[in-house]
């Protein structure tokens, strides 16, 4: 059954509020339950409501060891899991060895998986990633002898919905780890079914029609106070296509600062280019 409107607006209020973070030990010392304890707490609900919770460490940063991955339920009944991010920091001051506090961040629409890519630092120059794989590599995480000044999480989520299947690309900032922000969240990979012949002829659907488009590289840049993201997509074709297959293209989105920052593309971003005719 669909999701209200109602339903949807009163999950996203809450899950956007901003929480006061929750008191944790450390997660070293976590079995799976208490993992998803600790979800449960950063997210202010009942650990039964936990579907999952995976832990992710981060080599060389004492102070912020790691986070959780998680998905939850708003009643034990509900037919839609949401995604969501709890990150483990030490307050300044405590001095309790073993003693943490989680910061959270809702994660967007209703996820059936979540999939860590990378750690990177937007204070970086330049990086430049392949994404086609959307697995967490040790080698993607910075040294220890370069800690990130703006550490960032990058990952991606494949929604619940059926049609069309659909994988987004998030940015998360753990430059505060008390509250991470979101700052990018677009479709990775979209794409619907494969019509049949009788489809095709009944719909009136032209052969070179796309399917849908998925990301292939994704490139961060700074020059001075600017930081962009640059990401390098390609249409998906159906097999009746008589055309030659999509290339790629870039879209550039520049990080807009402020209490909310978020990446943007700028208003004279040019659209992605269309299919053959």
């Amino acid at each position: 059954m669909p999701m209200s409107t109602l339903t949807r607006l009163v999950a996203a209020l809450a899950l956007l509020a901003v929480a006061s973070p929750a008191a944790a030990w450390s997660p070293e010392r976590r079995d799976p339950a208490g993992l998803k304890a600790d979800f449960a707490a950063a997210f202010g609900i009942a650990p039964e409501l936990v579907v999952a919770a995976e832990y992710y460490e981060i080599r060389g940063t004492p102070k912020q060891p790691g986070f959780i991955l998680g998905r939850f339920r708003e009643k034990p009944d509900a037919e839609w899991v949401f995604p969501g991010m709890a990150v483990y920091f030490k307050k300044k001051g405590d001095t309790k060895r073993d003693r943490f506090w989680l910061g959270r961040t809702w994660l967007g629409p209703a996820a059936k998986e979540l999939t860590a890519i990378a750690l990177v630092d937007l204070d970086a120059p330049k990086r430049l990633l392949d994404v086609s794989g959307q697995r967490w590599r040790s080698s993607d995480r910075p040294a220890k002898s370069l800690k990130p000044r703006w550490p960032a999480l990058l990952l991606a989520a494949e929604r619940q919905q059926a049609s069309p299947t659909t994988t987004d690309l998030v940015l998360v900032s753990l430059k505060d780890p008390a509250n991470p922000q979101v700052l990018f969240q677009q479709p990775l990979r979209t794409r619907w079914p494969e019509p049949s012949a009788e489809e095709m002829e009944r719909e009136h659907y032209p052969p070179h029609m796309l399917l849908g488009h998925t990301l292939e590289r994704i490139r961060f840049e700074r020059e001075g106070k600017v930081r962009r993201l640059v990401l390098t997509e390609r249409g998906i074709d159906s097999r009746w296509n008589p055309c030659l297959a999509p290339e790629p293209y870039d879209r550039t989105y520049v990080l807009r600062l402020g209490e909310r920052p978020r990446y943007e593309e700028p208003p004279s971003a040019e659209p992605p280019p269309l299919p053959c005719h």
